[in-house]
C-alpha cells in the first residue's frame, strides 16, 4: 500500500459479524494503521481452543515460542567467551557419594571416602540456623557436617553472615569448612535469574577455597531441595551452567591455581547420580580420577643450618586430567625451600652474613617503585636499602629503569663481582580491599620474577623473600604467607614449560630475615604440598 494512497471506506456490506476492520487515517501522517477485533470465539484464528478442546495451532506456536526464550536464557548464560564451558567443567570430578564420603543409607562404619585434613568441605546453611547459634538444630546436609565437625555453636564469623549467597571459609578445629547461606530460587521467576544468584554463590565459594589452602574441595548442589522452587527438576542443569559460569569469571592464572586442585561435585542420593552425570558428561568421574591420582610429591634435600632445618616444599603438580592421553615426561614441579636467613644470607640480630649470596645466587629486590622512578635507591629502607648498601648502589641501571615502571614488573641483572638482583616493584596493598585483587596483584609479581630468572643463564639458585612485605601489606599483613605461598605456585603453573623446567632444576628459597616469622612461612608453604 502507498502511503499516500487514500483508503477507501469500508463497505457496511463486506463487514461480517465475524471480523470488524477498522482502518484509522492520520493527517499530515504518510502512515496507515489498522487494528482487528476478534468478536466470533468459532474463528480458529481468534481463539485458543479447538471445538475438540485441544490447543489450537496459534497456542501451540506460543508455548514453542517460550520454551525457545528459555533455551536461549541458558545458552546466553553458559560461558563461551575466553573459557569453553565442558573444558572448563572436565576439571570438575563427579562423585558418587556425599560431602562426607558417603551414599544415602550407607553406613558410617563403611566410609572409604572420608574427608582428609586438607579437604576443604562446603556447608550448605540457612540464617535461621545461625541465629539461633544452634547447629544441633541443622537437619540434612548441614546438621550432619555440623556432627561429623563436632560443632557446639557458630564461629563469630559465620553468626556475622547476613547476605543470601553468601560463602565464608573459616578453619576448624577438626575440619576445614566453607560456609554457604544458599540462594533461595523458589522466590525467582527466570532461569536467568537463577543461574545467576549460583554463579555468584560457586564463585565466592572457590575464592574461599584458594583461601583454604586446601588440597581438595567438596562441592555440592547448593539450594537443593525446597530451596529450589520451581527449578528442583532444572537444578542439574542449572547447577552446572552456574558452576561452569563462576570458573570461567576468573583469570587464566586463577585458573591454573584451581585446577590444580582436585575439585570434586558430591552427589549424595544414588538416584540423582545419572541425571547428574547427563547433565556434565563432560565431568570426569570418581572412578577415572581415582585411577590417575598422581603419587605423593617428593622434595629436593634442603641445606642445613646449625640452628635450623628448613622443611622442603614441592608446589603441587598439574592436575592429572591436564596431561596428555599418551605418556609424556612427568611434569616440572616447583621446589621452594624456607630457610631462616634473608636474601643477602643474615638474619636479624647475627652480625655478618652466614650464607652470602654468591656468583651463581640470583636475590629478589622488592623494589620501591617510587625509588625507581626517581633513581634513587639510596633513600630506599628494609631490605631494598640493605642490597643496595651491599652492591653500593648509587642509581639504578638503565635496563631496570626502562623495565620496571609499574607495580609487579620485574628486571633480571648482573652485578659485576657481586650477585645478580631481580629489581620487581613490589604492589602496594594498602589501599586494597579486594581479596582475589590482591592475591593477583602478589601473583603477577612472582610470576615477573620467575620469568626474569627464566630468562638468564647467569644463576642457578633463586632467592625469594616476601614481596609487599612490611608497610607495603596493609590489611593482609597477617595473610602473606599464606598469599605468598598461593601466589608462588599460581605463578609457576601460569609460565610456560621451559620457564617451569628451568626452575625446577634450580634451588629455590623462601628467604625469612625475621626468626619469628620462619614458622608461620614454613607451615604456609608446606600446606601448599602432598597429595591431591
Amino acid at each position: 500500500r502507498k502511503p499516500e494512497a487514500l483508503v477507501p471506506p469500508p463497505d457496511p456490506g463486506a463487514m461480517s459479524h465475524k471480523r470488524t476492520r477498522r482502518m484509522l487515517l492520520q493527517e499530515d501522517t504518510p502512515q496507515v494503521k489498522a487494528t482487528e477485533s476478534c468478536e466470533d470465539d468459532s474463528e480458529d484464528g481468534c481463539n485458543f481452543m479447538s471445538e475438540e478442546g485441544w490447543p489450537s495451532g496459534r497456542l501451540v506456536l506460543m508455548a514453542l515460542a517460550g520454551i525457545a526464550v528459555m533455551c536461549m536464557v541458558v545458552y546466553m548464560l553458559w560461558p563461551k567467551s575466553g573459557a569453553d564451558a565442558s573444558e572448563l567443567l572436565s576439571h570438575v570430578t563427579l562423585q558418587e557419594y556425599g560431602v562426607l564420603g558417603l551414599k544415602e543409607g550407607e553406613p558410617a562404619d563403611a566410609n572409604e571416602h572420608a574427608p582428609g585434613s586438607w579437604t576443604a568441605v562446603v556447608v550448605p546453611t540457612g540464617l535461621g540456623v545461625i541465629s539461633t547459634n544452634d547447629p544441633s538444630s541443622a537437619s540434612g546436609a548441614s546438621g550432619a557436617i555440623y556432627r561429623w565437625a563436632g560443632l557446639s555453636s557458630f564461629p563469630p564469623e559465620v553468626q556475622s553472615m547476613t547476605t543470601d549467597g553468601q560463602a565464608l571459609y573459616v578453619p576448624e578445629e577438626t575440619a576445614k569448612l566453607i560456609y554457604v547461606l544458599t540462594p533461595y530460587l523458589r522466590g525467582m521467576s527466570s532461569h536467568e535469574e537463577a543461574i545467576a544468584a549460583l554463579k555468584s554463590t560457586y564463585t565466592q565459594v572457590l575464592n574461599e577455597f584458594t583461601k583454604s589452602l586446601a588440597t581438595e574441595l567438596r562441592l555440592l548442589p547448593l539450594s537443593s531441595g525446597i530451596d529450589a522452587g520451581s527449578f528442583s527438576l532444572e537444578l542439574p542443569r542449572i547447577t552446572f551452567a552456574a558452576l561452569a559460569a563462576a570458573l570461567a569469571s576468573f583469570s587464566d592464572v586463577q585458573r591454573a591455581y584451581l585446577f590444580s586442585k582436585k575439585i570434586d561435585m558430591c552427589i549424595f542420593m544414588p538416584t540423582d547420580y545419572d541425571t547428574y552425570r547427563g547433565e556434565c558428561p563432560s565431568c570426569a568421574t570418581g572412578l577415572s580420577a581415582a585411577a590417575t591420582a598422581p603419587a605423593t610429591l617428593q622434595a629436593a634435600p634442603a641445606p642445613v643450618s646449625p640452628a635450623f632445618v628448613p622443611a622442603p616444599v614441592p608446589a603441587p603438580a598439574l592436575a592429572p586430567w591436564l596431561a596428555p592421553a599418551s605418556p609424556q615426561p612427568p611434569p616440572a614441579q616447583l621446589t621452594v625451600t624456607v630457610v631462616p636467613y634473608g636474601v643477602l644470607g643474615s638474619a636479624l640480630g647475627q652480625s655478618g652474613a652466614m650464607y652470602p649470596p654468591g656468583a651463581n645466587v640470583a636475590i629478589v629486590d622488592p623494589a620501591g617503585l617510587p625509588f625507581i622512578e626517581e633513581n634513587n635507591p639510596e633513600q630506599a629502607g628494609g631490605a631494598s636499602g640493605a642490597i643496595y648498601g651491599e652492591l653500593g648502589l648509587t642509581s639504578f641501571p638503565a635496563l631496570v629503569t626502562a623495565n620496571v615502571v609499574n607495580e609487579g614488573d620485574a628486571a633480571f641483572y648482573t652485578y659485576p663481582g657481586k650477585f645478580s638482583v631481580i629489581h620487581v616493584a613490589s604492589p602496594v596493598l594498602t589501599m586494597v580491599d579486594d581479596n582475589m585483587q590482591a592475591q593477583e596483584k602478589l601473583t603477577t609479581a612472582f610470576r615477573n620474577v620467575f620469568q626474569a630468572f627464566a630468562g638468564q643463564q647467569t644463576a642457578t639458585e633463586l632467592r625469594l623473600l616476601p614481596i609487599s612485605g612490611g608497610i607495603y601489606s596493609g590489611p593482609f599483613s597477617e595473610r602473606l604467607p599464606q598469599m605468598s605461598a598461593i601466589a608462588a605456585s599460581q605463578a609457576f603453573l601460569s609460565l610456560d614449560t621451559n620457564a617451569q623446567n628451568v626452575l625446577s632444576g634450580s634451588q629455590v628459597e623462601m628467604c625469612i630475615f625475621l626468626p619469628q616469622d620462619v614458622p608461620t612461612y614454613q607451615a604456609a608453604f608446606s600446606s601448599m604440598s602432598g597429595t591431591r
